[in-house]
């Protein structure tokens, strides 16, 4: 790119690093937020300052990738972005859905600069759903700027056998609060005991929002507030309350700026504002939560994660920071087993607070552990942290590893594809809704109404040899006895319902 007359340092192989990064949060008692377009402006151009550039850097951005927006359907949101900023970049495009998407927009433009294709990157994610929910709740719709002219779908189709079943569609508690009934039953932890451990990480947790200037809710809690059920923290799931689940409805945005080392240099940005990305990977277990062999665990994370640290060089005793994608305890617990970090408390698990109490507005969460971790580890030199995203159904996985130290060698690229091949040669499970017969719960899920009281649940249930059923838990009697949240490896008939089958056994 052009010299912009500062000095140049010498180096012998690329390097990319984060230079700049900015969050902006509207609480509830500032809001209504401005629209997304105008978040994204404004912490676009937050980050570039927080470079500490001399040169022109918000001129010298060739890439700017936007995370894909639900608050509201612009008609070219990221081409907006880039006429708010005065720029036009080579490139700009919106992303799809998911939580792993802000690391696997930086692996992705990391490579990019890696290979010589791109100099500097604009990464930007924003959210106004609190604003919007306040829009719905009076019945009016925000008079923002361009609105798509055609409604445009939304870019996801739900598993066929899963609807049918009624598991997709019901909300991520409702589907993913089945892989931490799953781990407790393979721990063979009781229920209590189980729900015990898993207020104390989020109580660590929330001692990490309390001082996070960004978070949604900074308050610390103690595990008894976080896990008893009361009139402001009902029953959502088994074994969820209110206080246990993403809280996604939140006004905040956050950008990161993406650079060559040598574009650093030549905008001229001090040494102490680079984060250096050493190592990263993606991967995706089967969509399907009942086709995969293990409901408890996640290969594709432990893959995906083992990849990064081989392409950083360093172990996990190395990584010092880390922040865990916690939209539920179920994400957590995933990366903790997969990582082997049990022996870690809440508190050393986010550098945010985690979406429950920091705030996970959309898909865009990861954009503020990352804009947080740039943070943390320019106040530690030297040390190493680890930020992970998870998308969709706990399926897709992505891990980036960062440091102010400089790498000392030529970068090492992932073997991501041939990871995925792996992943992918190992049996799924064939699933179905439409069995009938005796079967054995593997996992399963209540739902509750606003009065606290279990309405309906699904159960899946290992069937047959390498055949798992969909069935619905609607008998009063049932539910009560699933609602104790020891339900896995019961044996049960399922019988046909009206749409799938259904749960029946002795209770």
């Amino acid at each position: 790119m052009a010299k912009q007359g500062v000095s140049m340092k010498q180096k012998a192989f690329p390097r990319v690093c984060i230079i700049g990064a900015a969050q902006r949060t509207v609480r509830k008692e500032e809001g209504p937020a401005p629209e997304p377009l105008a978040l994204w402006e404004e912490v676009s151009r937050k980050a570039v300052a927080d470079a500490g550039a001399q040169g022109d850097l918000l001129a010298a951005i060739q890439s700017v990738r936007l995370m894909y927006c639900e608050s509201w359907r612009y008609d070219e949101p990221a081409r907006r972005l880039t006429e708010r900023l005065g720029i036009k970049p080579a490139q700009c495009f919106e992303a799809t859905i998911g939580g792993h998407m802000p690391q696997m927009l930086v692996q992705t433009a990391g490579e990019a600069i890696l290979r010589g294709e791109l100099d500097v990157a604009l990464i930007c994610s924003g959210e106004a759903l609190a604003t919007v929910q306040r829009f719905q709740t009076a019945g009016a719709v925000p008079n923002w700027s361009f609105p798509a002219r055609a409604e445009r779908a939304y870019p996801h189709t739900p598993n066929a056998i899963e609807s049918k079943a009624g598991f997709a569609g019901r909300g991520a508690p409702f589907v993913l609060s089945t892989i931490d009934n799953a781990r407790r039953a393979q721990r063979g932890t009781g229920y209590a005991e189980y729900r015990r451990e898993l207020g104390d990480l989020l109580a660590g947790m929330t001692e990490v929002a309390a001082q996070n200037p960004y978070a949604w809710f900074q308050r610390a809690q103690d595990a008894d507030s976080i896990i008893t059920p009361r009139a402001d923290n009902r029953q959502i799931t088994v074994p969820y309350t209110k206080q246990m689940v993403a809280m996604w409805n939140v006004d905040m945005a956050a950008a990161l700026i993406i650079a060559s080392d040598e574009a650093a240099n030549d905008l001229g940005v001090p040494d102490e504002r680079r984060v250096y990305l050493h190592g990263w990977c993606g991967a995706d277990d089967p969509y399907p939560i009942g086709a995969r062999p293990s409901i408890s665990s996640s290969p594709a994370m432990r893959a995906a994660s083992s990849e990064a640290l081989r392409c950083a060089g360093i172990g996990m005793d190395d990584v010092r920071h880390l922040d865990l994608y916690c939209c539920f305890t179920s994400a957590l617990n995933l990366a903790r087993d997969a990582l082997g970090v049990d022996d870690r408390t809440g508190d050393e698990l986010t550098v945010t607070g985690g979406l429950p109490y920091s705030g996970g507005p959309g898909s865009c969460y990861v954009m503020h552990s990352l804009a947080a971790m740039t943070e943390r580890l320019r106040n530690d030199p030297g040390s190493f942290g680890m930020v992970t995203g998870t998308g969709m159904w706990l399926n897709k996985q992505a891990f980036g590893i960062y440091s102010t130290r400089p790498p000392e060698s030529g970068p090492r690229f992932p073997a991501q594809e041939e990871l995925q091949r792996r992943l992918d040669n190992q049996a799924e499970l064939e699933i179905t809704a439409d069995f009938t017969g005796p079967a054995r719960v593997a996992t399963f899920t209540v739902q509750y109404d606003r009065n606290q009281e279990p309405v309906d649940g699904v159960a899946i249930c290992d069937v047959a040899e390498g055949v798992r059923g969909y069935a619905r838990i609607v008998d009063p009697d049932v539910l009560a006895l699933a609602a104790d949240g020891e339900f896995v490896g019961r044996s049960v008939d399922l019988v046909q319902g009206p749409e799938c089958a259904v749960v029946r056994c002795n209770v």
